[in-house]
């Protein structure tokens, strides 16, 4: 990047850690501090979180917690956070999301998840909330001496929306936690499934309630599965309740589908592993998604997807899984009841 400090001096590298509470976003920050500390050990690193949040992130001789009290997207971050990193000789911030960053940030790297926001405004009904979103993504883009993108899909995005940021712009594909693995395990499998109250069989699901997951017109789709189907996988989704979205519990009403539908609302990190091993495939059918998460995670445990063959999903997905389109309710339909019907389809 540029930056040079006095001979015997490890640069100082901040990650903003302060979101920790995004499915998402959250899961890149731990993931990402867990393995900068190996494999960059000439780097010296500040994880900027909120003092309750120290333990979450790893600490190690170049590596240490730095307390942060301005929450993100407020006003109060825009002077603090830059006083922060100014009072600890900070040389390069990296920000994790394009949304919540100090203008007057160091060295800046940005990390666009994906666009959302820009392609689907409607999205985020309150017109203050649309406008700081045009803003800071605006900045972050501006301002970074490196874009990170989590997929060619958001790169490309990224270069579409502002064509002259190509030459700093890199996509560097998420990984994947080691603990992601088919558990083989009988005693962990029967645990999970006798404090989750699991089906023998199931349809998996995790992920939010957010318009852009499209799970109405999912599950619109297993409505129309027969009895017989849906009795032999129920539909399991990991989504906590999120009154915003009314029209989900609102579709499972309307198509009757309630005593085959089982909603999980915390699941611990550690039982995903077990959570997905057990599943017959695991289904995404977002209209946009910048990566997807739940895809590779479920690959690396050994069971297969239902995708939509939209946005960055066929690049994650690749041969492990099958597609549909996501504006189709008739064709994660068929996609459905392939998967739970045709066992040499699901097993390849």
């Amino acid at each position: 990047m540029g930056f040079v400090r006095e001979a015997g001096l490890a640069p100082r590298v901040a990650l903003d850690c302060r979101l920790l509470d995004w499915p998402g976003v959250g899961r890149y920050c731990i993931e990402l501090a867990r393995a900068l500390v190996k494999t960059a050990p000439n780097l010296r690193f500040f994880w900027l979180c909120a003092a309750r949040d120290c333990g979450r992130l790893p600490t190690a001789p170049n590596a240490s917690p730095l307390v942060v009290s301005a929450r993100p997207f407020s006003i109060s971050e825009q002077i603090v956070v830059p006083y922060t990193l100014r009072r600890h000789s900070i040389d390069l911030l990296h920000a994790p999301s394009s949304t919540t960053l100090p203008v007057l940030a160091p060295r800046l790297v940005v990390t666009v998840h994906d666009l959302i926001l820009r392609r689907f405004p409607e999205f985020l009904p309150n017109p203050v909330g649309r406008a700081y979103y045009r803003v800071m993504t605006r900045a972050a883009i501006g301002l970074a001496r490196r874009i990170i993108t989590v997929s060619e899909f958001t790169r490309r995005d990224v270069i579409r929306s502002w064509p002259g940021v190509e030459g700093k712009t890199r996509a560097i594909l998420n990984g994947v936690a080691s603990r992601f693995e088919p558990v083989r395990n009988a005693e962990k499998l029967c645990d999970i499934s006798r404090r989750l109250q699991l089906p023998e069989n199931y349809v998996l699901y995790v992920g939010t309630r957010k318009h852009h997951k499209n799970l109405p017109r999912l599950l619109e789709a297993y409505g129309r599965l027969s009895a017989a189907q849906r009795a032999r996988c129920p539909f399991v989704l990991v989504a906590p309740p999120d009154e915003r979205y009314p029209e989900v519990d609102d579709i499972v009403r309307k198509t009757g589908i309630g005593a085959d539908v089982h909603w999980l609302s915390d699941v611990e990190d550690e039982d995903l592993p077990a959570l997905y091993t057990r599943a017959r495939f695991v289904v995404l059918m977002s209209i946009y998604e910048g990566f997807g998460f739940p895809v590779v995670e479920a690959q690396a445990c050994g069971t297969p997807a239902l995708v939509a063959a939209a946005a960055s999903l066929p690049e994650v997905t690749a041969e492990g899984g099958i597609y549909a389109d996501p504006y189709d309710v008739a064709s994660i339909h068929r996609g459905l009841a392939r998967l739970i019907d045709d066992d040499a389809v699901r097993d390849n």
